[in-house]
């Protein structure tokens, strides 16, 4: 942050000096070829990997209007000017001209970005038309003081499609206050079982249609090549040293033959990590990024199916990964003290690395790695909302029923 800060002040120092020294009109001229440049770039030079294709979608249609943007204006500077000289428009001052011009290019500039960030599952407009019964019955069933999930997609189970829908307090969104599984009618489905299959291809819908959590896969994505490469340094460092380490004491060598006897299962654990960020990615493309709007249990079951068998590492090397907690934290400590070993502060932070994989495998962490992963309070609030939702909609029918 900071780095980026000092860039973004040392761009401003630079754009006014160059005001400063050459006049307004080359500073107006360098802004321009500025903005043209950065745009071509942003168009032009995507990231690459599937995990990056969200924020590239993105930054192209910022891309895309900020040269419409552009085009429009010089354009309408151009055209303008030549028009009023053929007497084709009114002569107007360039104030309220400018000021008129303005208009077509921010609707311009602004209109492939909000293309792009529309999301349908977001829009109440786009639920109400499509579902008004199920729209209705979310707000029906919405107390005072809640706020729905940003984004309700369609799940289709068993070929009829619900909505498993979470309620959040307004003023802390973070704080789960109800849920309820309503039928594409608005009825309330007080079904356990179909709630759980539900919230497994909710779940799934969810990571792919939020840009944030795409953002946030990135992030992990990238942060995993780092450490897949991180602890192969540490391994071929602690290699290399061998001979260092076998001079310090019987302790330190049965610690340096315990951490290199799980180097297989150690890297088979992050490939794996890695290897399921990276299918989730490519579902998320494949499946239209945020314009998703209904998923269905047949694709998550296959999704769910590859995601298993990817798991399948985490299984085979929790019980090495678990008995070398210890001697990855006495290597790290000891291995931070040596002068003699390169990067030493790295590599211990790296088997420390090692020993958090550990610790997080004998605990079975990895078996919490589920779409459908709810705490039994979530559970209860369901239950709770359900059973408050089935009076009032019985409520309602008597009320239909005696309506003559």
């Amino acid at each position: 942050m900071c780095r980026f800060t000092c860039g973004v002040l040392l761009v401003l120092a630079l754009f006014i000096a160059i005001g400063a020294i050459w006049g307004f009109n080359v500073f107006f001229n360098v802004l321009l070829i500025s903005f043209l440049a950065s745009s071509l770039g942003l168009v032009f030079m995507p990231r690459r990997g599937v995990q990056n294709a969200y924020r590239n979608r993105a930054v192209l249609s910022v891309g895309a209007g900020m040269l419409l943007g552009i085009g429009v204006g010089i354009g309408g500077v151009v055209g303008g000017t030549a028009l009023m000289e053929r007497g084709i428009l009114p002569d107007v001052s360039p104030e309220p001209y400018m000021a008129i011009l303005m208009v077509p290019i921010v609707a311009v500039a602004l209109a492939p970005p909000l293309w792009v960030g529309y999301t349908p599952t977001r829009s109440r407009r786009w639920l109400r038309r499509k579902y008004p019964q199920a729209a209705a019955a979310i707000e029906r069933y919405r107390k005072a003081g809640e706020v729905r999930e940003k984004y309700v997609p369609a799940v289709v189970l068993d070929g009829r499609r619900c909505f498993l829908v979470f309620y959040y307090d307004k003023k802390r969104p973070d704080q789960l206050r109800g849920a309820i599984l309503l039928s594409e009618d608005g009825h309330v489905l007080d079904d356990p079982a179909l709630a759980q299959r539900a919230a497994k291809a909710s779940h799934l819908a969810l990571e792919t249609i939020d840009y944030y959590r795409h953002q946030a896969r990135a992030r992990l994505v990238l942060g995993g090549e780092r450490a897949i490469r991180g602890l192969k340094y540490v391994y071929r460092v602690l290699r290399d040293k061998k001979e260092r380490f076998a001079a310090l004491g019987a302790q330190v060598v049965a610690d340096w033959e315990r951490v290199m006897a799980v180097e297989g299962s150690a890297l088979a654990a992050l490939d794996a990590a890695y290897a399921i960020k990276m299918m989730e990615a490519e579902w998320a493309k494949e499946h239209g990024l945020g314009r998703l709007t209904e998923v269905g249990e047949e694709e998550y079951l296959a999704f769910e199916a590859r995601l298993l068998e990817l798991r399948r590492p985490y299984e085979a090397a929790a019980p090495q990964l678990g008995e070398t907690v210890e001697a990855a934290q006495r290597m790290a400590e000891l291995t931070k003290g040596m002068r003699d070993v390169p990067h030493a502060k790295e590599v211990g932070e790296g088997l420390l690395g090692l020993a958090d994989v550990g610790e997080s495998l004998r605990r079975e962490r990895w078996r919490d790695y589920q779409y459908s992963f709810l705490r039994e309070s979530d559970w209860k609030l369901w239950r709770e909302r359900t059973a408050w939702a089935k009076e009032v909609e019985s409520g309602l029918a008597k009320q239909a029923a005696a309506t003559p």
